[in-house]
């Protein structure tokens, strides 16, 4: 398909109508009328493993973010969290493996380093949530790195399970640790001004409320 652009095929889906054939920065539409003569779809992605199909359209990775192609042109997702997006490092562009669950997209892209005010946080084995229903991101940072996701029929329920790069399997957000190490949470709130304390204060309890 077009040799001509300089770039090697890296993946294969159908989506609608259509087959969609992707290279790192080109995407080629198959029909039955045959396939784009040029490169209309100047994104591409990497990671045939990143390719998703969701309740509302088609989800991969380019080297620029996430994108949903639904026919016509892709579409940028991941501007909200484009600090964690921009901080993937390139080498780990071909391993990004996505899976997805009645109303989220997930991707697992490896370990990513984030300059914040006072340090560089490195984040272990990140996965990037994506919910379709709300455009709302999650990030999680997980014990061990994730390389395969799928579900699961139990008869009557269905089970989310994830697979590791160690071999093991496991059920995606049940229990109440991170394969046998504690679940951590991080939040950042704005600065308040606490009248009448010098220099510290003891918070005895938090309740965070989160929307969007």
């Amino acid at each position: 398909i077009n040799p001509g652009d300089g770039e090697s095929g890296t993946g294969m889906k159908r989506f609608s109508l259509e087959l969609l054939c992707f290279k790192p920065n080109y995407i080629y539409r198959f029909r039955t009328s045959g396939v784009d003569p040029d490169p209309l779809i100047k994104i591409g992605t990497r990671s045939n493993e990143s390719i998703i199909e969701g309740k509302k359209g088609l989800y991969f990775h380019h080297d620029t973010g996430f994108y949903r192609y639904s026919g016509g042109y892709p579409v940028e997702i991941s501007r909200p969290i484009s600090d964690f997006v921009d901080a993937i490092p390139f080498s780990q562009y071909e391993s990004i493996v996505g899976w997805n669950d009645s109303d989220h997209i997930y991707w697992s892209v490896g370990n990513v380093s984030i300059t914040e005010p006072k340090e560089t946080k490195t984040w272990k084995n990140v996965v990037l949530r994506y919910t379709e229903s709300s455009e709302v991101w999650t990030i999680y940072s997980y014990a061990q790195d994730i390389r395969r996701g799928m579900t699961y029929t139990r008869g009557s329920t269905l089970s989310r399970l994830i697979g590791t790069d160690h071999g093991v399997i496991a059920t995606l957000n049940s229990g109440t640790t991170d394969f046998g190490e504690p679940i951590a949470c991080r939040i950042r709130t704005p600065w308040y001004e606490w009248e009448g304390f010098a220099n510290r204060k003891l918070i005895e309890e938090l309740l965070a409320i989160c929307e969007k």
